[in-house]
Protein backbone atom coordinates (compact mmCIF):
# COMPACT_ATOMS: atom_id res chain seq x y z
CA UNK A 1 0.00 0.00 0.00
CA UNK A 2 1.42 3.80 -0.78
CA UNK A 3 0.38 6.21 1.68
CA UNK A 4 0.84 9.73 1.63
CA UNK A 5 0.99 12.17 4.57
CA UNK A 6 2.88 14.69 6.21
CA UNK A 7 5.63 14.50 8.86
CA UNK A 8 6.98 17.29 10.72
CA UNK A 9 5.88 19.76 7.63
CA UNK A 10 7.43 17.41 5.00
CA UNK A 11 5.47 15.53 2.95
CA UNK A 12 5.79 12.00 2.57
CA UNK A 13 4.76 9.23 0.15
CA UNK A 14 5.73 5.77 1.57
CA UNK A 15 5.29 2.21 0.39
CA UNK A 16 4.34 0.21 3.76
CA UNK A 17 2.20 -3.28 4.89
CA UNK A 18 -1.11 -1.45 6.13
CA UNK A 19 -0.67 -3.09 9.68
CA UNK A 20 2.81 -2.18 10.22
CA UNK A 21 2.95 -0.71 13.47
CA UNK A 22 3.18 3.45 13.20
CA UNK A 23 5.94 3.51 16.16
CA UNK A 24 8.09 1.15 14.34
CA UNK A 25 7.64 2.69 10.87
CA UNK A 26 8.34 6.35 12.16
CA UNK A 27 11.42 4.97 14.40
CA UNK A 28 12.81 3.47 11.19
CA UNK A 29 12.32 6.51 9.23
CA UNK A 30 14.91 8.18 11.58
CA UNK A 31 11.71 9.74 14.36
CA UNK A 32 13.94 8.05 17.06
CA UNK A 33 12.29 10.27 19.33
CA UNK A 34 9.38 8.13 18.98
CA UNK A 35 10.47 5.04 21.66
CA UNK A 36 8.82 1.53 22.17
CA UNK A 37 7.10 1.54 25.32
CA UNK A 38 7.27 -2.36 25.84
CA UNK A 39 3.98 -2.28 26.91
CA UNK A 40 2.31 -2.96 23.56
CA UNK A 41 -0.89 -0.84 24.93
CA UNK A 42 0.37 2.83 24.57
CA UNK A 43 0.27 2.49 28.63
CA UNK A 44 3.93 4.47 29.25
CA UNK A 45 3.58 7.35 26.44
CA UNK A 46 6.92 7.39 25.59
CA UNK A 47 5.91 6.91 21.10
CA UNK A 48 3.51 9.94 21.65
CA UNK A 49 3.38 11.89 18.91
CA UNK A 50 1.02 14.53 17.65
CA UNK A 51 -2.20 12.79 15.13
CA UNK A 52 -3.78 15.18 13.11
CA UNK A 53 -3.53 17.84 15.83
CA UNK A 54 -4.03 15.36 18.98
CA UNK A 55 -1.25 13.77 21.00
CA UNK A 56 -1.76 10.22 20.10
CA UNK A 57 0.49 6.56 20.91
CA UNK A 58 2.14 5.35 17.99
CA UNK A 59 2.26 2.14 18.84
CA UNK A 60 -1.67 2.18 18.95
CA UNK A 61 -1.93 3.23 15.02
CA UNK A 62 -1.42 1.03 12.44
CA UNK A 63 0.46 2.43 8.94
CA UNK A 64 -2.74 2.77 7.09
CA UNK A 65 -4.61 5.13 9.41
CA UNK A 66 -1.32 7.50 7.83
CA UNK A 67 -3.23 8.34 5.03
CA UNK A 68 -3.26 12.08 4.47
CA UNK A 69 -2.44 12.25 8.04
CA UNK A 70 -0.46 15.62 9.35
CA UNK A 71 2.17 14.08 11.93
CA UNK A 72 4.23 15.51 14.56
CA UNK A 73 7.53 14.10 16.84
CA UNK A 74 9.87 15.67 19.10
CA UNK A 75 12.35 16.02 16.06
CA UNK A 76 10.01 19.20 14.73
CA UNK A 77 10.63 21.20 18.53
CA UNK A 78 14.18 22.57 17.79
CA UNK A 79 16.81 22.90 14.85
CA UNK A 80 19.91 20.14 14.77
CA UNK A 81 22.19 21.40 17.85
CA UNK A 82 19.48 23.78 19.38
CA UNK A 83 17.02 23.32 22.10
CA UNK A 84 13.51 24.19 22.04
CA UNK A 85 12.37 26.77 24.61
CA UNK A 86 10.50 23.61 26.36
CA UNK A 87 13.10 21.43 25.86
CA UNK A 88 15.64 24.31 27.55
CA UNK A 89 13.50 24.87 30.22
CA UNK A 90 13.34 21.10 31.04
CA UNK A 91 17.09 21.15 31.61
CA UNK A 92 17.38 24.50 33.44
CA UNK A 93 14.94 22.98 36.31
CA UNK A 94 16.88 20.13 35.95
CA UNK A 95 14.48 17.71 34.94
CA UNK A 96 15.95 15.92 31.86
CA UNK A 97 16.22 12.65 33.29
CA UNK A 98 16.05 9.94 30.73
CA UNK A 99 16.50 10.64 27.49
CA UNK A 100 13.80 7.36 26.52
CA UNK A 101 11.12 9.87 27.95
CA UNK A 102 11.61 13.28 27.66
CA UNK A 103 11.66 13.93 23.89
CA UNK A 104 7.67 12.76 24.41
CA UNK A 105 7.36 15.03 27.82
CA UNK A 106 8.82 17.96 25.77
CA UNK A 107 5.89 17.12 23.00
CA UNK A 108 3.42 16.78 25.32
CA UNK A 109 4.36 19.91 27.06
CA UNK A 110 5.15 21.92 23.80
CA UNK A 111 1.40 20.85 22.27
CA UNK A 112 -0.41 21.92 25.51
CA UNK A 113 1.39 25.34 25.32
CA UNK A 114 0.44 25.88 21.63
CA UNK A 115 -2.76 25.47 22.39
CA UNK A 116 -2.94 26.98 26.39
CA UNK A 117 -0.55 29.98 27.03
CA UNK A 118 -0.90 29.70 30.94
CA UNK A 119 -2.20 26.33 31.53
CA UNK A 120 -3.77 25.42 35.22
CA UNK A 121 -2.79 22.42 37.22
CA UNK A 122 -5.57 20.70 35.91
CA UNK A 123 -4.69 21.40 32.04
CA UNK A 124 -1.33 20.29 33.01
CA UNK A 125 -2.51 17.42 34.84
CA UNK A 126 -4.50 16.08 31.80
CA UNK A 127 -2.25 17.04 28.97
CA UNK A 128 0.25 14.23 31.55
CA UNK A 129 -2.39 12.21 31.79
CA UNK A 130 -1.14 9.47 29.40
CA UNK A 131 2.30 10.05 30.02
CA UNK A 132 3.22 7.37 32.95
CA UNK A 133 6.89 8.06 33.31
CA UNK A 134 6.18 10.69 35.78
CA UNK A 135 10.06 10.67 37.39
CA UNK A 136 10.42 14.59 37.03
CA UNK A 137 6.29 15.73 37.24
CA UNK A 138 6.93 17.48 40.20
CA UNK A 139 9.73 19.16 39.46
CA UNK A 140 8.28 20.58 36.48
CA UNK A 141 5.16 21.38 38.34
CA UNK A 142 7.03 23.17 41.62
CA UNK A 143 8.97 25.28 38.39
CA UNK A 144 12.25 23.89 39.57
Amino acid sequence: MIIHFTLNGAPQELTVNPGENVQKLLFNMGMHSVRNSDDGFGFAGSDAIIFNGNIVNASLLIAAQLEKADIRTAESLGKWNELSLVQQAMVDVGVVQSGYNDPAAALIITDLLDRIAAPTREEIDDALSGFQPRCWLAAILSGH
